[in-house]
């Protein structure tokens, strides 16, 4: 089986391509709802940020309020580096056991912080979907009604696109269409 880790950075169409990839009738693990499954009321990496940021950072549900977290992290260091550990910990397990137990011959992992947690070791080859900075900020702030000071705050949260370039093996430039990235996926799977 070849393992690929699939990565970018925040608005660069990470969920586009892993859509397409599902479609190609491609296994992916992926991450984010890993981490969403286990947010959920009385799950791991709930009680785990129940416990080290306390009670107010859930809803009355007893699920992690991802905003009032997100409001925390995306503006303290610690709070992210500590919130990061803390997820690394409990999920890089459940994604390395679900990447093993997939069918075919390729698996891809959509891993957001793929480069920030040190997941590369882990796959055979690592792809990055790309975007430019200014792409990244103008869709976030288009899609999710940020202002440019929250879309830049987001970015900053992560590795430098840029910078994820350079530590990629294969980079999916996602700033033209739907069709030209399926091209370019289709290509590096060749």
């Amino acid at each position: 089986m070849k393992k690929i880790g699939l990565t970018g950075g925040i608005a660069t169409g990470k969920s586009t391509a892993t859509k397409t990839l599902r479609k190609m009738g491609y296994s992916v693990v992926d991450a984010d709802e890993i981490v969403h499954d286990m947010e959920k009321s009385q799950g791991a990496l709930t009680l785990a940020i129940a416990r080290d940021f306390g009670t107010d950072k859930l809803l009355p549900d007893g699920s992690v309020n991802r905003q009032a977290l997100a409001a925390l992290v995306f503006n303290d260091k610690s709070a992210r580096k500590c919130l990061q550990e803390l997820t690394d910990e409990i999920v890089r397990p459940e994604i390395l056991r679900q990447v093993a137990a997939s069918p075919g011959d390729i698996v891809f992992a959509d891993i957001p912080l793929l480069f920030e947690q040190d997941y590369a070791k882990e796959f055979d080859e690592t792809w990055l979907v790309y975007a430019s900075q200014d792409v990244q900020v103008a869709r976030l702030m288009a899609r999710n009604g940020y202002t440019e000071t929250q879309a830049l705050a987001r970015l900053a949260a992560q590795l430098p696109i840029e910078e994820k370039k350079e530590l990629a093996d294969v980079i999916l430039d996602n700033t033209r269409d739907l069709s030209d990235l399926k091209h370019q996926i289709e290509a590096a799977l060749s």
